[in-house]
């Protein structure tokens, strides 16, 4: 459709409501679930969306989701907003799990709260890991040799 005239009537031909309220893209995907349509170049459907019933798109901003439905195009569903502002969005609704707040230590035997992390140089520790870390050094430098030899001679 690149010389089609992109008009409202034509672009909700391609959708379809939910119960929740969002307008579902039935036209082409990207991998992530954003539609495409092919108007003025492909565009990502929500941002056509925006434009045609909302408004110009201003430089450097981005159109977000407020439903967190990639395939939304429903014009009270999007809103306007920076890198910043759609990173802030997409914490405070749990969306990016490495940012969020560690649950288990690495390798993942206890759990982190206030009593069991250390802080050191190298940031958060595990404390029963570290703990158990130099334990075991501790009973493997008991057991070796040298230490057993060290000891016999103080002891004499």
């Amino acid at each position: 459709m690149p010389g089609v005239q992109l008009t409202k009537e034509n672009f909700f031909s391609r959708t379809q409501t939910t119960p929740t309220g969002c307008v579902e893209w039935l036209g082409s995907k990207d991998k992530d679930g954003y539609g495409w349509i092919r108007c003025q170049g492909h565009r990502k459907a929500h941002r056509a969306a925006y434009s045609l019933f909302v408004g110009p798109i201003p430089p450097g901003l981005l159109v977000c989701h407020k439903c967190d439905n990639t395939s939304c195009v429903n014009p009270k569903h999007l809103f306007l907003g920076t890198v910043s502002d759609n990173l802030q969005d997409a914490i405070s609704k749990g969306r990016i799990p490495r940012l969020l707040p560690q649950k288990f230590c690495k390798l993942g035997l206890h759990k982190l709260n206030a009593d069991n992390i250390k802080y050191s140089k190298s940031g958060r520790r595990c404390r029963q890991c570290d703990n158990n870390k130099w334990m075991e050094r501790y009973y493997k430098r008991k057991n070796s040799t040298e230490w057993n030899m060290e000891n016999d001679d103080a002891t004499k």
